[in-house]
């Protein structure tokens, strides 16, 4: 299994150097003067980038969610998502911390990387996140003195949360971005 997965990830990598060695050879090339042949070199460059980060991604989401000890995030349990969450941001770098299940004032977890701090609100629903969790995270972010609040779910945002989260510059995500970040 291990080297499957090894295969996986070269061949973005092959396939990028086979592109950059026949772009190189048209743009030496006097006798190549199609900007066709540009134009679909550099489409398919940046197909096969966005193609080999978006495997980067997915791998870093699976080894996370492996840790957790499932491959389904609606499997664990409310803390088990919340480890889930911190072990996504501490592979991306950050210093994280999980608060206590009481007296958190909103935030399940808080982030730091580069002078920033963030509280996450963490919502392992099978329903749409609603106001509640916005408004906790909000107040978290004033109580820690966080530069960005965030209410990270496994399903999606109802519309008032979305009014709520505009207004109130707490950013609703999934699990998935937190790779991003």
């Amino acid at each position: 299994m291990a080297r499957r997965r090894r295969k996986n990830s070269i061949l973005p990598l092959i396939l990028v150097v086979v592109v950059i060695v026949i772009f190189g050879k048209i743009i030496s090339s006097r006798q190549a003067t199609d900007d066709l042949a540009f134009i679909i070199l550099g489409a398919l460059f940046l197909f096969i980038i966005f193609w080999y980060l978006r495997i980067q991604k997915r791998a870093k989401l699976r080894a996370a969610l492996l840790t957790a000890g499932t491959a389904n995030p609606m499997q664990l349990t409310p803390e088990q998502y919340e480890q889930f969450c911190a072990t996504i941001l501490s592979n991306n770098g950050w210093s994280v911390r999980i608060t206590r299940k009481t007296g958190d004032f909103g935030a399940d977890i808080i982030a730091e990387k580069a002078g920033q701090k963030l509280v996450i609100q963490c919502k392992q629903w099978s329903k749409s996140v609603g106001v509640k969790a916005v408004q906790d995270a909000h107040t978290a972010a004033s109580y820690y003195r966080a530069n960005q609040a965030i209410v990270v779910t496994t399903t999606g945002y109802t519309q008032a949360a979305k009014n709520l989260a505009k207004s109130t510059g707490v950013r609703l995500l999934s699990h998935t971005d937190l790779v991003d970040m």
